[in-house]
Protein backbone atom coordinates (compact mmCIF):
# COMPACT_ATOMS: atom_id res chain seq x y z
CA UNK A 1 0.00 0.00 0.00
CA UNK A 2 1.76 3.39 -0.86
CA UNK A 3 1.54 5.90 1.74
CA UNK A 4 -1.45 8.32 0.48
CA UNK A 5 0.66 11.95 0.41
CA UNK A 6 2.48 13.67 -1.90
CA UNK A 7 6.42 14.48 -0.75
CA UNK A 8 6.68 17.82 0.51
CA UNK A 9 10.14 18.36 -1.63
CA UNK A 10 8.26 17.67 -4.46
CA UNK A 11 4.51 19.31 -3.71
CA UNK A 12 4.60 22.96 -3.47
CA UNK A 13 1.07 22.82 -2.43
CA UNK A 14 2.04 20.98 0.99
CA UNK A 15 3.70 24.60 1.92
CA UNK A 16 -0.51 25.51 2.04
CA UNK A 17 -0.70 22.98 4.78
CA UNK A 18 2.16 23.67 6.87
CA UNK A 19 1.32 27.42 6.84
CA UNK A 20 -1.68 27.65 8.38
CA UNK A 21 -1.65 29.89 11.69
CA UNK A 22 -2.65 33.24 9.89
CA UNK A 23 -6.09 33.06 8.12
CA UNK A 24 -9.47 31.54 9.12
CA UNK A 25 -11.19 34.31 7.04
CA UNK A 26 -8.28 36.61 7.30
CA UNK A 27 -7.46 36.67 3.45
CA UNK A 28 -8.29 40.49 3.04
CA UNK A 29 -6.08 41.17 6.28
CA UNK A 30 -4.71 44.66 5.90
CA UNK A 31 -7.02 47.42 3.65
CA UNK A 32 -4.51 50.27 4.05
CA UNK A 33 -1.63 48.75 2.94
CA UNK A 34 0.72 51.12 1.38
CA UNK A 35 2.87 50.35 -2.34
CA UNK A 36 6.03 49.52 -2.99
CA UNK A 37 8.27 50.34 -5.89
CA UNK A 38 10.25 46.99 -5.31
CA UNK A 39 10.15 45.32 -9.11
CA UNK A 40 13.27 42.93 -8.30
CA UNK A 41 14.14 39.80 -7.51
CA UNK A 42 17.55 38.00 -5.71
CA UNK A 43 19.17 35.38 -7.71
CA UNK A 44 18.43 31.79 -6.02
CA UNK A 45 21.54 30.40 -3.74
CA UNK A 46 22.95 34.22 -3.87
CA UNK A 47 22.57 35.15 0.39
CA UNK A 48 20.96 39.07 0.48
CA UNK A 49 21.27 40.91 4.14
CA UNK A 50 19.36 43.94 3.86
CA UNK A 51 21.07 47.11 4.82
CA UNK A 52 17.44 48.97 6.08
CA UNK A 53 14.27 47.01 6.26
CA UNK A 54 11.60 48.74 5.32
CA UNK A 55 9.43 48.84 9.23
CA UNK A 56 6.43 49.90 10.46
CA UNK A 57 5.38 49.84 14.07
CA UNK A 58 2.68 47.69 14.93
CA UNK A 59 0.39 48.96 18.37
CA UNK A 60 2.60 47.08 21.06
CA UNK A 61 0.21 45.81 23.32
CA UNK A 62 1.24 43.96 26.98
CA UNK A 63 -0.56 40.85 25.92
CA UNK A 64 1.44 40.34 23.39
CA UNK A 65 4.91 40.38 25.35
CA UNK A 66 3.51 38.23 28.21
CA UNK A 67 2.28 35.38 25.63
CA UNK A 68 5.88 35.06 24.00
CA UNK A 69 7.26 34.58 27.58
CA UNK A 70 4.31 32.60 28.97
CA UNK A 71 4.63 28.84 29.88
CA UNK A 72 2.60 26.04 29.35
CA UNK A 73 1.07 24.05 26.45
CA UNK A 74 0.57 26.25 23.42
CA UNK A 75 -2.51 25.57 21.55
CA UNK A 76 -4.19 26.93 18.63
CA UNK A 77 -8.23 27.59 18.13
CA UNK A 78 -9.85 27.71 15.00
CA UNK A 79 -13.25 27.25 14.09
CA UNK A 80 -13.46 24.90 10.89
CA UNK A 81 -17.11 25.68 9.90
CA UNK A 82 -17.04 29.68 10.15
CA UNK A 83 -13.65 30.12 9.23
CA UNK A 84 -13.26 32.66 11.24
CA UNK A 85 -12.72 32.69 14.77
CA UNK A 86 -8.80 31.84 15.83
CA UNK A 87 -7.50 31.91 18.66
CA UNK A 88 -3.59 30.82 20.12
CA UNK A 89 -3.67 30.21 23.88
CA UNK A 90 -0.83 29.31 26.52
CA UNK A 91 -2.42 26.81 29.16
CA UNK A 92 -1.05 25.69 32.53
CA UNK A 93 -0.31 21.91 32.41
CA UNK A 94 -1.11 21.14 35.58
CA UNK A 95 -4.55 23.39 36.37
CA UNK A 96 -5.32 23.99 32.57
CA UNK A 97 -5.86 27.90 33.70
CA UNK A 98 -4.58 30.22 30.94
CA UNK A 99 -1.50 31.73 31.19
CA UNK A 100 -1.60 34.12 28.02
CA UNK A 101 -3.29 34.38 25.01
CA UNK A 102 -2.27 36.49 21.80
CA UNK A 103 -4.76 39.32 21.45
CA UNK A 104 -7.41 38.10 18.74
CA UNK A 105 -8.38 41.39 18.19
CA UNK A 106 -4.60 42.06 16.99
CA UNK A 107 -5.01 39.02 14.52
CA UNK A 108 -8.01 40.04 13.20
CA UNK A 109 -8.52 43.92 13.12
CA UNK A 110 -5.68 44.92 10.50
CA UNK A 111 -5.21 47.78 11.43
CA UNK A 112 -3.52 46.86 14.50
CA UNK A 113 -0.32 45.20 12.07
CA UNK A 114 0.45 48.98 11.34
CA UNK A 115 0.22 51.13 8.10
CA UNK A 116 3.06 48.27 6.36
CA UNK A 117 2.01 46.85 3.08
CA UNK A 118 1.94 43.49 4.89
CA UNK A 119 -1.08 41.34 6.60
CA UNK A 120 -1.68 38.29 7.82
CA UNK A 121 -0.28 35.80 5.64
CA UNK A 122 -3.32 33.67 3.71
CA UNK A 123 -3.63 30.33 4.30
CA UNK A 124 -5.50 27.48 5.34
CA UNK A 125 -5.31 28.03 9.68
CA UNK A 126 -6.74 24.90 10.56
CA UNK A 127 -4.10 23.08 9.23
CA UNK A 128 -1.18 23.37 10.90
CA UNK A 129 0.05 26.84 12.98
CA UNK A 130 3.74 27.50 11.08
CA UNK A 131 3.40 30.86 10.59
CA UNK A 132 3.80 31.48 14.23
CA UNK A 133 8.00 31.42 15.26
CA UNK A 134 8.85 28.83 18.04
CA UNK A 135 9.65 31.27 20.66
CA UNK A 136 6.63 33.14 19.85
CA UNK A 137 7.71 36.50 19.02
CA UNK A 138 7.48 36.43 15.45
CA UNK A 139 4.35 36.18 13.63
CA UNK A 140 4.47 35.69 9.14
CA UNK A 141 2.93 37.88 7.43
CA UNK A 142 2.26 38.01 3.71
CA UNK A 143 1.01 41.06 1.21
CA UNK A 144 0.48 40.90 -2.62
CA UNK A 145 -1.14 44.36 -2.81
CA UNK A 146 1.25 46.30 -4.71
CA UNK A 147 1.26 48.31 -7.91
CA UNK A 148 3.86 46.65 -9.66
CA UNK A 149 2.07 43.39 -9.26
CA UNK A 150 4.87 41.01 -6.70
CA UNK A 151 3.72 39.36 -3.59
CA UNK A 152 5.78 39.87 -0.19
CA UNK A 153 6.49 38.14 2.41
CA UNK A 154 7.61 39.04 5.89
CA UNK A 155 6.82 39.07 9.98
CA UNK A 156 6.00 41.14 12.60
CA UNK A 157 7.85 41.10 16.01
CA UNK A 158 5.22 41.02 18.54
CA UNK A 159 6.99 41.97 21.73
CA UNK A 160 7.80 45.18 19.86
CA UNK A 161 5.44 45.38 17.10
CA UNK A 162 8.04 46.11 14.40
CA UNK A 163 7.32 45.08 11.00
CA UNK A 164 9.51 44.06 8.60
CA UNK A 165 9.26 43.37 4.71
CA UNK A 166 11.65 40.85 3.92
CA UNK A 167 10.89 40.68 0.26
CA UNK A 168 11.52 44.36 -0.29
CA UNK A 169 14.41 44.04 1.77
CA UNK A 170 16.23 41.21 0.12
CA UNK A 171 15.83 42.53 -3.32
CA UNK A 172 17.48 45.91 -3.03
CA UNK A 173 17.93 47.72 -6.40
CA UNK A 174 18.23 44.86 -8.94
CA UNK A 175 16.10 46.57 -11.28
CA UNK A 176 16.50 44.43 -14.38
CA UNK A 177 15.58 41.38 -12.23
CA UNK A 178 12.01 39.85 -12.47
CA UNK A 179 9.07 40.98 -10.27
CA UNK A 180 9.33 39.41 -6.72
CA UNK A 181 6.79 36.73 -6.46
CA UNK A 182 7.19 35.25 -2.58
CA UNK A 183 4.51 33.38 -0.89
CA UNK A 184 4.05 30.70 2.04
CA UNK A 185 5.86 31.98 4.83
CA UNK A 186 6.20 29.27 7.65
CA UNK A 187 8.68 29.28 10.59
CA UNK A 188 10.78 26.06 11.46
CA UNK A 189 11.64 24.60 14.51
CA UNK A 190 15.36 26.47 13.70
CA UNK A 191 13.43 29.53 13.90
CA UNK A 192 14.03 31.05 10.24
CA UNK A 193 11.32 31.65 7.67
CA UNK A 194 10.42 29.68 4.55
CA UNK A 195 8.90 30.59 1.62
CA UNK A 196 8.68 30.20 -1.66
CA UNK A 197 9.99 32.68 -3.88
CA UNK A 198 8.99 32.07 -7.99
CA UNK A 199 8.93 28.03 -7.50
CA UNK A 200 11.91 28.00 -5.45
CA UNK A 201 12.23 27.27 -1.32
CA UNK A 202 14.07 30.06 0.19
CA UNK A 203 15.19 30.28 3.80
CA UNK A 204 15.62 33.88 5.74
CA UNK A 205 17.72 33.61 9.03
CA UNK A 206 16.86 36.59 11.68
CA UNK A 207 18.32 38.90 10.30
CA UNK A 208 16.92 38.74 7.15
CA UNK A 209 19.77 37.25 5.05
CA UNK A 210 17.70 35.19 1.98
CA UNK A 211 19.16 32.50 0.47
CA UNK A 212 18.51 28.55 -1.18
CA UNK A 213 16.72 26.66 1.65
CA UNK A 214 17.69 22.57 1.10
CA UNK A 215 13.72 20.74 1.26
CA UNK A 216 15.26 18.14 3.35
CA UNK A 217 16.45 20.34 5.93
CA UNK A 218 12.97 22.32 5.44
CA UNK A 219 11.08 19.01 6.08
CA UNK A 220 13.39 18.18 9.48
CA UNK A 221 12.70 21.57 10.69
CA UNK A 222 9.03 20.73 10.10
CA UNK A 223 8.62 24.26 8.55
CA UNK A 224 6.99 22.36 5.01
CA UNK A 225 6.08 18.84 6.06
CA UNK A 226 2.65 18.55 8.23
CA UNK A 227 2.32 17.60 11.94
CA UNK A 228 2.44 13.93 11.51
CA UNK A 229 5.95 14.42 10.20
CA UNK A 230 8.30 12.62 12.77
CA UNK A 231 10.59 15.14 14.71
CA UNK A 232 13.58 13.77 13.20
CA UNK A 233 11.82 14.62 9.71
CA UNK A 234 13.03 11.22 7.91
CA UNK A 235 9.15 9.91 7.80
CA UNK A 236 5.56 10.78 8.12
CA UNK A 237 2.71 8.55 9.48
CA UNK A 238 -0.44 8.60 7.12
CA UNK A 239 -3.47 10.29 8.13
CA UNK A 240 -5.23 11.05 5.25
CA UNK A 241 -7.47 8.45 6.01
CA UNK A 242 -8.00 5.34 8.99
CA UNK A 243 -5.79 2.41 8.06
CA UNK A 244 -6.23 -0.76 9.97
CA UNK A 245 -2.94 -0.02 11.90
CA UNK A 246 -0.30 2.57 10.88
CA UNK A 247 0.48 3.51 7.62
CA UNK A 248 4.41 5.37 7.60
CA UNK A 249 6.08 7.14 4.62
CA UNK A 250 9.62 7.88 4.19
CA UNK A 251 10.03 11.96 3.42
CA UNK A 252 12.70 11.07 0.91
CA UNK A 253 11.53 10.94 -2.65
CA UNK A 254 14.38 8.63 -3.40
CA UNK A 255 12.11 5.65 -1.96
CA UNK A 256 9.31 5.74 -4.03
CA UNK A 257 9.45 5.11 -7.81
CA UNK A 258 8.56 9.26 -8.82
CA UNK A 259 9.28 12.05 -6.83
CA UNK A 260 5.46 12.66 -6.25
CA UNK A 261 5.35 9.50 -3.76
CA UNK A 262 6.61 7.29 -1.20
CA UNK A 263 6.36 3.44 -1.05
CA UNK A 264 4.26 2.84 2.20
CA UNK A 265 5.35 0.67 5.76
CA UNK A 266 2.61 -0.69 7.06
CA UNK A 267 2.57 -1.53 10.72
CA UNK A 268 -0.66 -3.65 11.69
CA UNK A 269 -1.59 -2.68 15.12
CA UNK A 270 -3.51 -5.21 17.44
CA UNK A 271 -5.07 -4.90 21.51
CA UNK A 272 -5.00 -8.01 23.37
CA UNK A 273 -4.07 -9.74 20.25
CA UNK A 274 -7.74 -8.34 18.12
CA UNK A 275 -6.92 -5.86 15.10
CA UNK A 276 -7.16 -2.56 15.99
CA UNK A 277 -8.89 -1.52 12.92
CA UNK A 278 -9.54 2.07 11.47
CA UNK A 279 -7.22 4.13 13.01
CA UNK A 280 -6.46 7.67 12.26
CA UNK A 281 -2.71 9.06 14.11
CA UNK A 282 -3.02 12.47 15.91
CA UNK A 283 0.61 13.03 16.74
CA UNK A 284 4.08 12.64 17.75
CA UNK A 285 4.50 12.96 21.70
CA UNK A 286 7.85 12.45 21.11
CA UNK A 287 9.98 10.45 18.97
CA UNK A 288 9.12 7.21 19.90
CA UNK A 289 5.09 8.01 20.94
CA UNK A 290 2.58 8.37 18.72
CA UNK A 291 -0.70 9.34 20.02
CA UNK A 292 -3.93 7.43 17.60
CA UNK A 293 -7.43 7.30 18.01
CA UNK A 294 -10.20 5.05 16.27
CA UNK A 295 -13.44 5.45 14.87
CA UNK A 296 -14.66 4.21 18.03
CA UNK A 297 -13.13 6.96 20.08
CA UNK A 298 -10.05 4.67 21.74
CA UNK A 299 -7.32 6.78 22.12
CA UNK A 300 -3.86 4.44 22.52
CA UNK A 301 -0.12 5.38 22.48
CA UNK A 302 1.70 3.32 19.50
CA UNK A 303 5.46 2.89 19.93
CA UNK A 304 7.35 3.37 16.95
CA UNK A 305 11.44 2.62 16.89
CA UNK A 306 12.57 5.07 14.07
CA UNK A 307 15.77 2.55 13.93
CA UNK A 308 14.12 -0.77 13.03
CA UNK A 309 11.91 0.91 10.40
CA UNK A 310 13.07 -0.02 6.69
CA UNK A 311 12.94 3.46 5.67
CA UNK A 312 15.19 3.05 2.27
CA UNK A 313 12.88 0.67 0.98
CA UNK A 314 11.35 0.92 -2.76
CA UNK A 315 8.35 -1.37 -2.12
CA UNK A 316 5.81 -1.70 0.26
CA UNK A 317 6.53 -3.20 3.53
CA UNK A 318 4.43 -4.92 6.08
CA UNK A 319 6.23 -5.48 9.27
CA UNK A 320 5.05 -7.28 12.11
CA UNK A 321 1.71 -6.75 14.27
CA UNK A 322 2.18 -4.51 16.86
CA UNK A 323 -0.09 -4.72 20.65
CA UNK A 324 -1.05 -0.54 21.11
CA UNK A 325 -0.84 0.51 24.26
CA UNK A 326 -3.49 0.70 26.78
CA UNK A 327 -6.23 3.02 27.07
CA UNK A 328 -4.52 6.81 27.22
CA UNK A 329 -8.24 7.86 27.47
CA UNK A 330 -11.33 5.63 29.69
CA UNK A 331 -13.63 4.63 27.96
CA UNK A 332 -16.79 7.10 27.91
CA UNK A 333 -19.71 8.18 26.42
CA UNK A 334 -18.65 11.76 26.16
CA UNK A 335 -17.64 13.34 22.67
CA UNK A 336 -13.16 14.06 23.49
CA UNK A 337 -13.22 17.20 20.97
CA UNK A 338 -9.67 17.61 20.74
CA UNK A 339 -6.43 16.32 23.08
CA UNK A 340 -3.15 17.69 24.16
CA UNK A 341 0.27 16.24 25.59
CA UNK A 342 1.50 17.91 29.03
CA UNK A 343 4.86 19.77 28.51
CA UNK A 344 6.54 16.89 30.42
CA UNK A 345 4.45 14.51 28.08
CA UNK A 346 3.19 12.27 31.06
CA UNK A 347 0.21 12.87 30.65
CA UNK A 348 -2.94 14.32 28.08
CA UNK A 349 -4.86 17.37 28.93
CA UNK A 350 -8.32 17.07 26.38
CA UNK A 351 -11.82 18.63 26.32
CA UNK A 352 -14.91 16.59 26.38
CA UNK A 353 -18.55 17.33 26.48
CA UNK A 354 -21.65 15.19 26.34
CA UNK A 355 -25.03 15.79 24.51
CA UNK A 356 -25.92 20.05 24.56
CA UNK A 357 -23.19 20.64 27.72
CA UNK A 358 -20.13 22.91 27.55
CA UNK A 359 -17.16 21.21 27.28
CA UNK A 360 -14.71 20.44 30.11
CA UNK A 361 -10.95 20.42 29.92
CA UNK A 362 -9.89 17.28 31.97
CA UNK A 363 -5.90 16.12 32.66
CA UNK A 364 -5.63 12.26 32.74
CA UNK A 365 -1.68 10.75 33.34
CA UNK A 366 -0.66 9.16 30.60
CA UNK A 367 -0.16 5.13 31.08
CA UNK A 368 -2.16 4.79 34.24
CA UNK A 369 -5.32 3.42 34.95
CA UNK A 370 -6.46 6.86 37.10
CA UNK A 371 -9.61 8.40 36.62
CA UNK A 372 -9.58 11.63 34.39
CA UNK A 373 -9.15 15.36 36.55
CA UNK A 374 -11.72 17.96 35.79
CA UNK A 375 -10.13 21.02 35.39
CA UNK A 376 -12.90 23.20 34.52
CA UNK A 377 -14.69 24.89 31.28
CA UNK A 378 -12.49 25.04 27.95
CA UNK A 379 -11.09 28.74 27.51
CA UNK A 380 -12.50 30.32 25.56
CA UNK A 381 -10.81 30.48 21.57
CA UNK A 382 -10.65 26.51 22.57
CA UNK A 383 -14.48 25.64 22.44
CA UNK A 384 -15.25 26.37 18.88
CA UNK A 385 -14.24 23.22 17.18
CA UNK A 386 -10.58 22.35 15.82
CA UNK A 387 -7.82 22.92 18.39
CA UNK A 388 -4.17 22.37 17.05
CA UNK A 389 -1.22 20.94 20.19
CA UNK A 390 1.84 22.71 19.01
CA UNK A 391 5.15 20.62 20.00
CA UNK A 392 7.68 22.18 22.11
CA UNK A 393 10.46 23.00 19.29
CA UNK A 394 13.60 21.67 21.89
Amino acid sequence: MRANRSHPMATVAILVIAVTVASCGADDAGDDRTDDETTASTERGDATTPDSAPTTTVDSRESTAEFAQAEGVLLVGCDRVQQSGRSYVVLDPESGEVQAELDRVLLEDSSALGDGPLGLAPANFCEEPRTLSPDRTKLALAGDDFDDGSTHVGWVELTTGEQTDLTAASVGGDFEAATPTDTDPSFGRDGRLYFQRDGTLMVADGSGAVTEADPAEACTQQATCGPLTHPSGRFFADADQPQDGLLLGSTDPSAGPDEDSAYGIEVPLTVEDAPWESVTPLYWIDETSLLCRSEEGEHRVVTVDPDGLPLDTTDDVELPAQEAGPLAIPSTERDITWTAPTTDGRALIFAASRGDEEPLLYRVDLGGTGEPEELGPVPVGLDGGSVIWVPDPD
